[in-house]
């Protein structure tokens, strides 16, 4: 009975220590991307990635359920369909086939200074090297430089600011004094619809500048749509 109970205790532990991104694959329910929970903050940001990259529900619907870990790969998805105007389901089709998410960017016409973001200094590891490599040869950046881990920042860094309304740059530095984009999603959630106790100002947006209606700083970089694809699945990568 109590190696049964000293077992049991240790697969509890590996389950706890089981790193959040595997847990955002599980349980997720499509609505939630439009009626969150307001003090989820996972859910909160799986939103704010339908509000900063819109598409039409029935195609949401389809392609969401098929994304195994909807937290780390349907913001993807909704980053190139916006931008390149292609069906949800045809980016997440050429994916699902083996291509790393910077090929389907550059197969899709997305170009990488749609995904990478101007900072007045080197946002260092893990993510310098591919950002980098983006400063020194900008738009001919090979995808051999560019993991799949580095477009889920960017595009995460890009979601939070689009949704924010702040610029990207901003966005980024919030992260990087330790505010998780989710948390600063929830935070912006919970300031627009006034729900839940916690304030905007724990997710560093602080007090608004005089004169600045919301969203005035990230229409300065984040324009609708930044790609060149044609919408017709026919790209410019590898296939």
């Amino acid at each position: 009975m109590r190696r049964f109970a000293f077992i049991l205790a240790l697969a509890l532990a590996g389950v706890l220590m089981l790193p959040s991104t595997a847990a955002a694959g599980i349980g997720f329910d499509v609505d939630v991307l439009w009626s969150p929970d307001p003090d989820n903050d996972t859910q909160v940001f799986l939103h704010a990635t339908n509000i900063a990259y819109p598409a039409p529900r029935q195609s949401v619907t389809a392609v969401f359920e098929r994304i195994p870990y909807p937290y780390d790969d349907y913001p993807i998805v909704a980053f190139i369909g916006y931008n390149a105007r292609v069906d949800l389901g045809t980016v997440w089709a050429y994916h699902a086939r083996g291509h790393a998410w910077f090929d389907c960017m550059v197969h899709f016409g997305v170009r990488p200074d749609v995904l990478f973001v101007q900072l007045p200094y080197d946002p260092g590891p893990p993510y310098g090297n591919a950002y980098g490599y983006w400063r020194k040869h900008g738009n001919r950046l090979q995808p051999r430089y560019v993991s799949d881990d580095d477009v889920r920042f960017w595009v995460r860094t890009r979601t939070v600011a689009r949704y924010a309304g702040v610029t990207p740059a901003r966005a980024f530095e919030m992260h990087r004094q330790g505010r998780g984009y989710d948390k600063v999603a929830g935070a912006k959630y919970r300031e627009k619809h006034n729900s839940g106790h916690r304030s905007h100002s724990e997710a560093g947006f602080g007090a608004p500048r005089p004169g600045n209606k919301p969203g005035k700083d990230q229409k300065k970089e984040n324009g609708k749509g930044g790609g060149n694809g044609k919408g017709n699945g026919k790209g410019h990568g590898r296939d």
